[in-house]
């Protein structure tokens, strides 16, 4: 990550006269829009200000609702989009965004198959946004019993003959 404020604020304003000139039928918006945003989310990241986070929610929630979910790219911006609101949970604490985050990490690894190579990733993402959630908040039996599946799934896909682990190791 570059940690010069000057450069990102450059990359954001070169992002937002691409995207303020690319219209909403192009079919490079969602990318415009998504680029927007994770430049904005960079510059959250170094400065804290909070309207960068919510230019990047609204970018990369744009640029969620103009892909389809077959395309290779629906994935990537499902989860840049849940790290987003990840970002604004651990600011604001609102269970709506912790909520939000679980929606798009389960968007991201219910519409990528068992034989992506990204599979096992967006698994993980999501087993670890409902672990997280059920330690911050619902301590649900479902979110629990949800994240350990999801774990389950990520680590077989890397490594497909991995015996079933149970949850509770007997003594």
């Amino acid at each position: 990550m570059c940690d010069d404020q000057d450069y990102l604020r450059a990359l954001v304003e070169q992002c937002e006269r691409v995207a303020q000139t690319t219209p909403p039928d192009s079919p490079e918006y969602a990318a415009c829009q998504a680029n927007l945003g994770t430049s904005l989310g960079l510059c959250y990241e170094q400065a804290s200000v909070a309207t960068d986070l919510e230019g990047a929610i609204a970018c990369l929630e744009r640029a969620a609702q103009a892909t389809l979910p077959s395309s290779p790219d629906y994935a990537p911006y499902q989860t840049n989009l849940g790290k987003a609101f990840r970002l604004r949970y651990a600011l604001s604490g609102a269970g709506t965004d912790l909520d939000a985050v679980i929606v798009c990490m389960g968007r991201a690894a219910h519409n990528t198959l068992p034989d992506n190579i990204a599979y096992g990733t967006y698994q993980t993402l999501l087993g670890v946004s409902l672990l997280w959630r059920y330690h911050e908040r619902s301590r649900e039996e479902a979110d629990l019993r949800d994240a350990v599946a999801c774990l389950e799934r990520a680590i077989t896909s890397r490594f497909p003959t991995a015996p079933s682990m149970p949850c509770v190791m007997p003594l």
